[in-house]
C-alpha cells in the first residue's frame, strides 16, 4: 500500500497533512490518565470517569495485553506495559479515556481517581548507584540499565598515563533538556471488523513498529497496516513506541471506531521523554608536544526507570569520543542509571553532545595549558583518513576532519582585556559521527523500489517523510540518475521495502543510496527499451515503459564516519554573567552533498538548537522527580528573535563506498556547539565552565574563580560602577 508523498515546498506552504490533520470525521477521542507519585501501585477508580457526560470507555490496567515491551524498536529490555499497575515516574501511563469529544476525553481523565501505593523511590544518580538503594523498577535487579567498558584495558591505561608528561582530570555535567518538537506526538487507529488493524502515527521507524503492535494485538504482521504520513520534526523523540498501541486497544474496545490519541505540549515536556543528564570526566595524559598518549573517558548517563535508548546512548556516546582522537591507550567506561523520573530517550546527536563537551572542553585546556594552538593541537591527535577505526578496526576511508578545522576562519585578535566589564573571545570544537549502525546492528541495509506509472516515476521507501523532508532528497537522486525532472518523481512509503527507519544519520547514506541502486537498475533497462530516450513529447516518461519496476539495496560496509568543526564567537558580560553569541562557523564533512541549501539551512537549525543546549535549556526537578515548569517557554528553547549568525561550510570529501558518495549530516550540527561555547568563554575571560546549560549564575561563579583579577572584580560583590 503506498500514497505518494509531498514535497518540501508543500511544507512550507502548510499543505502537508500530519497525523491529527488526517483525523477521520467519526473518530473518537482519548486522553491519557497518568500517575502523580514518583513510584507507586495504583488502583484506579472510574465510576465518576464513566458517568461523565461523552465518555464510551475506560482503560485501565486490566485491558493491558500483559506482554512487556521496549520503546525502543531497535531493541532493548523488554520492561515496559501499555498500562502498568507499577508507576515509576511522575507521569507514567496508568490508563486512558475514550469519548465523543477531545473535551469529554479530557473531562473523563481527570475524574479518574488513581489511588497510588507509594514505593521507594529512586530519584538522584548518586542514590541509584548505591548497591543499597531499592530499585527504580520492581522487575529488574538493581539501578544499572547497563554498563560498558571498550577499549584498552586498565592496566595498559595505567602505564601510559604514568608515562604522561602531563596529565588532565575534568569532570562536566550537562542537564537534562527538552525534545521542544512542535508536533506532538499522536496515534489513530481502526479497526476494520476483520481483525485487521490501521495506524496512522508520528513515528519515525513503522517498519520496525509494525510487528512490535502485531505482537502486543496479538496479531499476524501483515494484520497491521500503517498509514504512510508525514511526521513532523523529532529530534529523536518520535523513535519512541508509546501510543500507537493505546490507540489500537481504543479502537478495539470501541467496536472498531477510529480512536485518536494525542499528546499536549505540558505532557509532552514533563511526561514524554528528555535529553539525558549526563556526568563525564575524562583524564587524559599527553606528551610534552600535546599528543594523546592515554585518555580514559568515564560517563554516567541518567536513564528513566524503562531501558528504552538507555543504553545505546550512553554508548553511542563513549564510543565517539573514543574514536574521535585515536591514542595508544585509550579507554571508555560508562553507565547508565534508573530513576523514577520521566525517562530519557534519543536525542539528536545520540549522546555525543554530552560526551563531547567533555572531551572538547578538556582538550582546549590542554592546548592552552601547553601554549598550543587549538586547532593544531585538534589536527595533530585526530582520526584521520587512512586511519584504521580504533573500535572496528575498519579502514577509515573518508574522514576530513583537517579539511573542516582549516574552514573555519581564523580567531579574531582579541582586544586587551583593559579590565572592561565586556570581553569577547573565540573557541573551536570537533566532532564526529556516524552515518548508520552497521557493527552495532550487523550489516546496515536499506532497499527502495523505482517503478514507472502512467509517465511518472514512482519511488518506494520504507522511510517515513521527517523533519525537512528526506522524501525530497530521495526524489532528487532518482531524477538525476534517470536525467528527468524532479517533478516527475513522487517519494511513497511502502512497508515491503527492507529500511528499518530515520535515524542514525543514515538516510543520504543508506536509503538515498539504495534509492540510487534502483534508479541505475531502472535506467539501464529502460535504455534497452528505449534508447532514443526516456522521456516522451508530452514531457511524461514514454507510455511504452509504463509498468517497468525494479528494486535497489544498498549494504554499507562501514558507518561512513561524519567529520565537522564549530567555532564560536562570544561576548560575556562579567558583571552579569550573560553570554551573548556573536556568530558561529559551522563545517562539516558531509562527503557528497545532495541538496546545498536544504543541508545548510539543516546545519543551521541544528547549530540554534545547540546552542540553546548550550545557554538555556534545561528540565528541573522537584522532590518527588516531577518536571518543574513543564511549559514550553520555561525551557529556554531557541525562539525567533535569537538572530545568531551561523555560517555553513560544507566540506565535500566524497565517501569512497557506496553509489553517492553521500555521508550523514542530520544529527552533526547539535555536536560540538556547547564545548566551542565554553571555550570561547574561557578565551574570554579565563574561566572554566564545566555545567551546562551556562546559566548567568554558573557562568558568575565561574568567572569569580577566574584567573584574570579584573574579572573576578567584575564579578564580586560589590560590582565596579564605571566601565
Amino acid at each position: 500500500m503506498t500514497t505518494r508523498y509531498t514535497h518540501t515546498r508543500d511544507r512550507a506552504a502548510g499543505l502537508v497533512r500530519y497525523v491529527v490533520d488526517g483525523t477521520p470525521p467519526d473518530s473518537l477521542f482519548a486522553r491519557l490518565v497518568r500517575a502523580r507519585g514518583p513510584h507507586s501501585t495504583v488502583v484506579l477508580d472510574c465510576a465518576a470517569a464513566r458517568a461523565t457526560p461523552g465518555v464510551l470507555h475506560v482503560l485501565t490496567p486490566d485491558d493491558d495485553p500483559g506482554i512487556l515491551f521496549s520503546t525502543n524498536p531497535h531493541g532493548s529490555r523488554d520492561d515496559t506495559s501499555v498500562f502498568t499497575r507499577e508507576a515509576r515516574f511522575p507521569g507514567d501511563v496508568v490508563g486512558v479515556v475514550v469519548a465523543e469529544s477531545r473535551a469529554a476525553a479530557r473531562a473523563g481523565a481527570a475524574a479518574v481517581t488513581v489511588h497510588e501505593r507509594p514505593l521507594p523511590a529512586v530519584l538522584d544518580p548518586a542514590t541509584a548507584l548505591d548497591p543499597a538503594t531499592p530499585a527504580a523498577h520492581r522487575g529488574h535487579p538493581g539501578n544499572e540499565l547497563a554498563r560498558f567498558a571498550m577499549g584498552c584495558e586498565e592496566s595498559d591505561l595505567a602505564q601510559a598515563l604514568a608515562a604522561s608528561a602531563h596529565v588532565f582530570d575534568h569532570a562536566f555535567r550537562i542537564d537534562a533538556g527538552p525534545h521542544h518538537f512542535l508536533e506532538p506526538v499522536a496515534a489513530i487507529a481502526r479497526w476494520d471488523g476483520r481483525g485487521r488493524c490501521r495506524v496512522r502515527s508520528s513515528t519515525q521507524c513503522p517498519k520496525l513498529s509494525r510487528p512490535l503492535l502485531a505482537r502486543l494485538l496479538g496479531l499476524d504482521e501483515a494484520d497491521v497496516e500503517y498509514e504512510p504520513v508525514a511526521v513532523g520534526g523529532s529530534f529523536g523523540g518520535k523513535e519512541e513506541f508509546l501510543l500507537d498501541a493505546v490507540a489500537a486497544l481504543c479502537s478495539r474496545a470501541a467496536g472498531g471506531r477510529p480512536v485518536t490519541v494525542e499528546t499536549d505540549r505540558r505532557e509532552m515536556t514533563g511526561a514524554f521523554r528528555l535529553r539525558h543528564a549526563a556526568t563525564v570526566r575524562v583524564v587524559t595524559g599527553v606528551d610534552p608536544d600535546g599528543r594523546i598518549l592515554a585518555r580514559h573517558i568515564d560517563a554516567v548517563f541518567q536513564g528513566g526507570p524503562y531501558a528504552g535508548h538507555s543504553p545505546s546512548v550512553t554508548a553511542n556516546g563513549l564510543s565517539l569520543a573514543l574514536t574521535l582522537y585515536p591514542a595508544p591507550a585509550t579507554r571508555a567506561t560508562g553507565v547508565c542509571v534508573a530513576l523514577n523520573r520521566v525517562p530519557s530517550g534519543a536525542f539528536r546527536g545520540y549522546g555525543a553532545p554530552q560526551v563531547l563537551f567533555a572531551v572538547e572542553s578538556q582538550l582546549d585546556v590542554v592546548a592552552r595549558s601547553l601554549g598550543i594552538d587549538p586547532v593544531a593541537l585538534r589536527e595533530r591527535n585526530a582520526l584521520r583518513t587512512g586511519d584504521r577505526d580504533p573500535l572496528h578496526g575498519w579502514p577509515v576511508r573518508s574522514f576530513g576532519l583537517p579539511s573542516c578545522l582549516h574552514a573555519l576562519p581564523a580567531p579574531r585578535p582579541r582586544e586587551e582585556p583593559g579590565g572592561g566589564r565586556l570581553r569577547r573571545g573565540t573557541g573551536v570544537a570537533a566532532l564526529l559521527n556516524l552515518s548508520g549502525l552497521t557493527g552495532v546492528i550487523g550489516t546496515d541495509r536499506a532497499e527502495a523500489g523505482c517503478r514507472i506509472d502512467r509517465g511518472r516515476l514512482r519511488v518506494l521507501t520504507a522511510c517515513p517523510d521527517v523533519g525537512q523532508g528526506i522524501h525530497t532528497v530521495l526524489a532528487s537522486v532518482a531524477a538525476e540518475r534517470l536525467g528527468i525532472p524532479a517533478e516527475l518523481v513522487d517519494v511513497e512509503l511502502d512497508l515491503g521495502q527492507a529500511d528499518a527507519g530515520l535515524f542514525a544519520s543514515r538516510g543520504s547514506y543508506l536509503t538515498a543510496g539504495a534509492v540510487a541502486e534502483a534508479a541505475a537498475e531502472l535506467l539501464r533497462r529502460a535504455r534497452e527499451l528505449a534508447p532514443d530516450g526516456l522521456l516522451g513529447p508530452d514531457g511524461l516518461l514514454r507510455a511504452d515503459l509504463d509498468g517497468l519496476a525494479v528494486d535497489g539495496a544498498f549494504a554499507a560496509p562501514d558507518n561512513a564516519l561524519a567529520a565537522g568543526a564549530q567555532a564560536a564567537e562570544v561576548e560575556v558580560d562579567c558583571a552579569t554573567g550573560v553570554i551573548r553569541v556573536l556568530r558561529i562557523d559551522s563545517a562539516h564533512d558531509t562527503g557528497r552533498v545532495l541538496q546545498p541549501a536544504q543541508a545548510a539551512e539543516q546545519v543551521r537549525g541544528g547549530v540554534l538548537q545547540a546552542v540553546g543546549m548550550a545557554l538555556t535549556e534545561g528540565v528541573g526537578f522537584g522532590p518527588d522527580g516531577a518536571v518543574e515548569r513543564p511549559a514550553l517557554l520555561a525551557q529556554g528553547v531557541p525562539r525567533p528573535p535569537w538572530r545568531i549568525p551561523v555560517e555553513v561550510h560544507l566540506v565535500e570529501e566524497p565517501h569512497p563506498v557506496g553509489p553517492l558518495g553521500a555521508k550523514g549530516l542530520g544529527e552533526s550540527p547539535t555536536m560540538g556547539v556547547v564545548p566551542a561555547i565554553a571555550n570561547a568563554v574561557r578565551d574570554a575571560t579565563g574561566a572554566e565552565l564545566d555545567h551546562a546549560p551556562f546559566t548567568p549564575e554558573r557562568v558568575l561563579a565561574a568567572l569569580r574563580a577566574s584567573p584574570d583579577p579584573t574579572v573576578r572584580a567584575w564579578a564580586g560583590d560589590p560590582i565596579p560602577t564605571s566601565d
